[in-house]
């Protein structure tokens, strides 16, 4: 499979499994002393808004060098907490179906492109978009834990 297939079937895989999530747990920290599920659901919007601008910059200049985010202030910012699920879900299914349209559209050449990370590791950007969904299905698997 391509690196976009493979990008679209775990980004459709992920979405079938939050929309099998009660929506009642929203509110209940995925961990004791972590965010709420909703809030985490919203931390992986922001993943997905950042990831969005790191992978075109890379496919579209050539070259990426990443500064670090506040994920912590991003969730604090945006007030997930005070959304409803079905809300935030709605967020992540359009700025992920986005990123995957795009993802889809990278020329194979792109995908050897060096990305220096904010620690100073180059990671190729097919490498980069992989960790992406590393990042999601980890993230999926704390949100649908009991």
């Amino acid at each position: 499979m391509s690196l976009g297939s493979d990008f679209r079937a775990a980004i459709d895989h992920a979405h079938r499994a939050l929309l099998a999530m009660d929506g009642q747990l929203a509110q209940q920290p995925f961990r004791d002393g972590g965010w709420r599920r909703v809030e985490l659901l919203g931390h992986m919007i922001d993943s997905c808004l950042y990831n969005h601008v790191r992978f075109l910059t890379a496919a579209n200049t050539g070259a990426l060098a990443v500064t670090r985010y506040d994920q912590t202030g991003s969730v604090r910012l945006h007030d997930y907490a005070s959304l409803d699920w079905e809300e935030v879900l709605d967020y992540w299914c359009i700025h992920n179906e986005l990123l995957t349209r795009a993802v889809e559209r990278i020329p194979e050449a792109s995908h050897s492109i060096e990305c220096r990370l904010e620690d100073g590791e180059v990671m190729r950007l097919d490498e980069l978009i992989r960790d992406y969904l590393r990042h999601t299905q980890h993230h999926i698997a704390q949100l649908t834990a009991s």
